[in-house]
């Protein structure tokens, strides 16, 4: 849940509302350590993505993640075998669905180079998604 409001106060006084109706209604518990009041011009974490006023971009860790797995794919003995081209192209295709929504281009073509170099895996022209020859 995200709430946007000028004062702290304000902010707190939703959250705890919200946090009785969690508890006394549906038995949830809100986590402790989950709780973020900041200003919108530094951003916010939400959902894999960093939101910032004027722009939105993938989180970092989502970044390193995905070159972390490519990296651990290129590595196998197998790497050709039908089932970790299945798994590459569609833990890829994850990524690449992800940063096509706030438009990052670079990163998708770097990602793409990364895996398609080969005889059996290759892009769409807009580094959009991984295909199976």
């Amino acid at each position: 849940m995200i709430f946007f409001h000028e004062s702290p106060k304000y902010l707190n006084h939703i959250y705890a509302l919200v946090k009785n109706f969690l508890s006394e209604n549906l038995e949830l518990k809100l986590h402790p350590k989950k709780k973020c009041i900041n200003l919108v011009e530094k951003g916010f974490d939400f959902i894999g993505y960093v939101i910032k006023p004027n722009r939105i971009y993938l989180r970092a860790a989502i970044v390193n993640k995905s070159f972390y797995k490519v990296n651990k794919w290129s590595k196998l003995p197998d790497k050709f075998s039908e089932s970790k081209l299945i798994h590459i192209r569609d833990l890829m295709n994850g990524f690449l669905g992800l940063s096509v929504k706030v438009n990052n281009y670079n990163y998708r073509k770097k990602l793409c180079k990364k895996v398609i170099g080969n005889l059996f895996l290759t892009s769409d022209d807009n580094y959009g998604k991984i295909i199976i020859n």
